[in-house]
């Protein structure tokens, strides 16, 4: 695998997608066919193209001795190419010079079972869950009206410290260990008896300096309610506290929601065993790549396990290679038989996808 290799089928690519859009052809789109408009490439894409390129032409150069010296069948090298071009910049930066095509592909498997971002962010990729509706705050019995100063109200008491029913305890509510699991809250926030007009009150994250405000009025007296809902965003340095400011004035807070983590859920996999096959490799074969059956639509496989029957003669069945297909569908083991009988190759495929619909 040398740069002609690489090269040519580049070449190749660049050379059609050229003649394409050089010759005017019309392209078909779902409305009917229209000219064709040749992509905007950004100099950063370029770039990377070429950072790609780089790394998998050094990779594959690295590994090309080692294929010739074991007489490794070409479909290795068409699996190495087809998995580092599906592959993200980052991830081929992370494999390094494996120096044997063995090496090369566990780190190529190793790097498709690691994403560039995990599947949920504790901070930022969170879920809603509806609780039922509670009275958390009432200045009308706790504390008094708001008189200018910002005042905190932390997640982890009950509504009974701050006026409202001592059962509305966001924290149990929610099913979560502590309030700084909980990234935001929905609220319903109710002004009662405002002292000033126009005048407004506001909602944040504890020690903010957000002035966007979540209830306005602009009236004042005994008579004047107004309401309004919306989700605050929790201190995010304890996770636990909002804050509310403003013109004097008596207020009311429902809770009915809270955003949370994501709680840690297994893997849907599929049982291997359904996903197995058995082929036999004749005496003094060099190497042969066998292949599981596929993942079933919606799965995909993150990895599998290969096995001989040779026990009577552990070393005349040798291991070359293992992992998973270029299309990630699929679990290969390249084996060598060195004894003077056939021996069968077993291909176990584990196959998962994230619970859902």
């Amino acid at each position: 695998m040398n740069k002609r290799v690489i090269a040519a089928g580049l070449g190749a690519v660049l050379a059609t997608s050229s003649a394409i859009w050089s010759s005017g052809v019309l392209a078909q789109t779902p409305s009917g066919y229209g000219a064709a408009t040749k992509p905007v490439v950004t100099a950063d894409q370029r770039l990377r193209l070429a950072e790609k390129l780089r790394l998998i032409e050094q990779i594959a150069g690295s590994v090309e001795p080692d294929m010739k010296a074991n007489d490794l069948p070409p479909e290795g090298r068409r699996w190495l190419l087809e998995s580092l071009y599906a592959m993200p910049l980052e991830q081929i930066r992370s494999l390094g010079v494996p120096g044997s095509f063995r090496a090369a592909s566990e780190a190529v498997t190793k790097a498709k079972k690691t994403t560039a971002k995990s599947l949920g962010q504790s901070q930022s990729d969170v879920v809603y869950r509806p609780i039922t509706a509670c009275r958390f705050i009432d200045t009308r019995f706790a504390l008094g009206p708001l008189t200018g100063t910002p005042r905190t109200y932390d997640l982890d008491a009950t509504g009974g410290s701050y006026g409202g029913n001592a059962g509305c305890n966001p924290v149990s509510a929610s099913g979560v260990l502590d309030a700084d699991q909980i990234a935001a809250v929905a609220i319903n926030v109710a002004i009662v008896s405002p002292t000033v007009a126009p005048g407004f009150l506001g909602a944040r994250a504890a020690f903010s300096t957000n002035n966007t405000s979540l209830v306005n009025w602009y009236q004042s007296g005994a008579g004047v309610q107004a309401s309004n809902a919306g989700v605050i965003t929790t201190f995010q340095g304890g996770g636990d506290e909002i804050e509310f400011f403003g013109s004097s004035t008596q207020f009311i807070v429902d809770i009915f929601g809270v955003f949370t983590a994501p709680q840690a859920t297994a893997l849907d996999c599929l049982d291997p065993s359904t996903l197995s096959s058995t082929t036999p490799l004749a005496a003094n074969t060099l190497g042969i790549f066998t292949y599981s059956p596929v993942c079933t639509t919606g799965y995909t496989s993150v990895g599998g396990t290969c096995y001989t029957d040779a026990t009577t003669a552990p070393g005349a069945m040798y291991l070359q290679a293992q992992g998973v297909s270029s299309d990630n569908v699929s679990y290969f083991c390249l084996y060598r038989n060195l004894d003077t009988v056939t021996h069968n190759i077993n291909v176990w495929n584990k196959c998962c996808r994230v619970p859902g619909n």
